[in-house]
C-alpha cells in the first residue's frame, strides 16, 4: 500500500481537486532520531499565495463598498521546537549578550523567541465586524501584596514554640502596651507590587453565504475544512503530536489590534438556513457535501504573552515585537539540536540491533500466547 494511500492524501486531494487554497502532503517526523518509530501523517500546504483573502475573495455580505470594513490579518505559523527547548536555547545565548553588554558590544532583546515557529504559508484576511456595544479594549492588571514593615513587626512577635515562642509573645505584649497608652491603633498601610496584566481575547463573527455560486460556496466550504483541520493537534507517533496552529494577528495600525502569539481558543461554524446535501459539486472535486444556505463564523483568538507597552505599539504604528521566528534561534544551538538527535539516533539504533540479535537476527520475538 502506499504511502499516500495510508495517510489519505491521495482521497484529500480528490475530493478537493478544484479547490483554491491547500493540497495535501505526506509528511513524516522522526521520533528520538528514527524513522521507524513514527508513521507518516497529512499536512496541507498552500496552493498559490497561501491567502485566504475572506474580505475581498468570500460572500460575507450582500452590497456594497469594502473600502470601510475594517479587516485583521492573521499569519499562520507550526511550532518547530518544544516550548522548553526553545526557552532555553535563547535564554542561554541572551545571557552570553549580557555578560558582553557589560563590555559594551551586544544588547539584550526585551522579549525571547517564545514561541519559535515557521510560517506554513498560510494567511488570513477576515473582516473585522464591530457593531454598537462590542468591546473595544479591555486592560485588566492585578497587584499582589508585597512584604513591607508591618510584615517585619509581625514576624518579630509572633507566635513560637517553646522559649522562644513565649519572649516573642512577650515581646509583642510589650509593645501593644506601650503603643496602646499612646494611641488605640497601630499599624503599618499594605503596599503592593504589579503580578501581571490578562491575556487579551480577540473574536472575529461573520456570516458566509452559500447561495451566490457554486464556485462561492466551495470555497466557503474549503475554508471552514482548511480551518479545522489546522486547528487540531497531529499524531505522529503513540508518543509525539503537532500542536494546532499558532498565529500573529495584525490590523496594522487601523484597529489598535497586535497580538505577537496568539492560539485559536474557540472555533465556531453554525449553520443557517436549511443545509442541503448537494450533489452539484462534482465539477470541483467531491460527489456529494452537506452545506448549509450561509455559515456564520466566530473565532476567538487568545494571547499567549501576557500584553505590555512594547508590545502593543506595534498596534499604534511603531515597532512590532517578534517572539515566534524560529530563524533567530542561533546557529549553535540548531547544530546542538542536530547532534543531539544523532546522538539519540545512534543509541535507538544500537538498542534496536541488540532486541534483533536477541531474537536471532530479523526474525520476530515468539509468539507465547499460542
Amino acid at each position: 500500500m502506499s504511502l499516500e494511500a495510508i495517510t489519505g492524501t491521495s482521497g484529500i486531494n480528490k475530493s478537493f481537486a478544484s479547490n483554491k487554497y491547500f493540497t495535501a502532503e505526506q509528511s513524516q517526523l522522526s521520533v528520538f532520531g528514527l524513522d521507524n518509530l513514527a508513521k507518516p501523517y497529512t499536512k496541507l500546504k498552500p496552493r498559490g499565495s497561501g491567502i485566504v483573502d475572506v474580505v475581498n475573495s468570500m460572500h460575507w455580505k450582500n452590497i456594497g463598498s469594502t473600502e470601510e470594513v475594517p479587516s485583521v490579518w492573521v499569519t499562520e505559523r507550526e511550532l518547530k521546537y518544544g516550548i522548553w527547548t526553545a526557552n532555553l536555547l535563547q535564554f542561554l545565548e541572551q545571557g552570553g549578550n549580557f555578560f558582553q553588554g557589560l563590555a559594551g558590544d551586544k544588547s539584550v532583546d526585551t522579549y525571547l523567541q517564545l514561541y519559535a515557529s515557521e510560517k506554513t504559508g498560510f494567511s488570513y484576511n477576515f473582516p473585522f465586524l464591530l457593531k454598537n456595544g462590542d468591546n473595544i479594549r479591555n486592560v485588566s492588571n492585578e497587584w499582589t501584596k508585597a512584604s513591607g514593615l508591618g510584615d517585619m513587626f509581625k514576624g518579630m512577635a509572633g507566635s513560637g514554640s517553646g522559649s522562644t515562642g513565649v519572649k516573642a509573645n512577650l515581646i509583642g505584649a510589650a509593645v501593644g502596651f506601650g503603643v496602646g497608652m499612646v494611641t488605640p491603633g497601630f499599624g503599618f498601610e499594605d503596599t503592593y507590587q504589579y503580578a501581571n496584566t490578562n491575556l487579551n481575547e480577540l473574536t472575529v463573527t461573520f456570516p458566509l453565504y452559500n447561495t451566490m455560486s457554486l464556485e462561492s460556496a466551495f470555497d466557503h466550504y474549503c475554508f471552514v475544512q482548511l480551518f479545522t483541520f489546522q486547528n487540531l493537534k497531529t499524531r505522529t507517533s503513540l508518543m509525539t503530536y503537532i500542536p494546532p496552529k499558532l498565529y500573529t494577528v495584525d490590523t496594522f495600525s487601523k484597529g489598535g489590534v497586535y497580538m505577537a502569539a496568539a492560539f485559536v481558543s474557540n472555533f465556531k461554524v453554525d449553520s443557517i438556513g436549511t443545509t442541503r446535501r448537494m450533489k452539484d459539486f462534482s465539477g470541483f472535486g467531491p460527489s456529494e457535501i452537506l452545506i448549509p444556505e450561509a455559515y456564520k463564523i466566530s473565532i476567538t483568538f487568545r494571547d499567549l504573552i501576557s500584553q505590555s507597552s512594547n508590545i502593543f505599539s506595534g498596534a499604534i504604528g511603531g515597532s512590532k515585537i517578534e517572539v515566534t521566528d524560529a530563524g533567530r534561534i542561533p546557529e549553535w544551538a540548531a547544530n546542538l539540536r542536530d547532534e543531539t538527535v544523532n546522538a539519540v539516533k545512534n543509541v535507538g539504533s544500537a538498542v534496536v540491533e541488540s532486541v534483533k540479535n536477541s531474537y536471532g537476527g530479523n526474525n520476530p520475538p515468539p509468539n507465547t500466547n499460542q
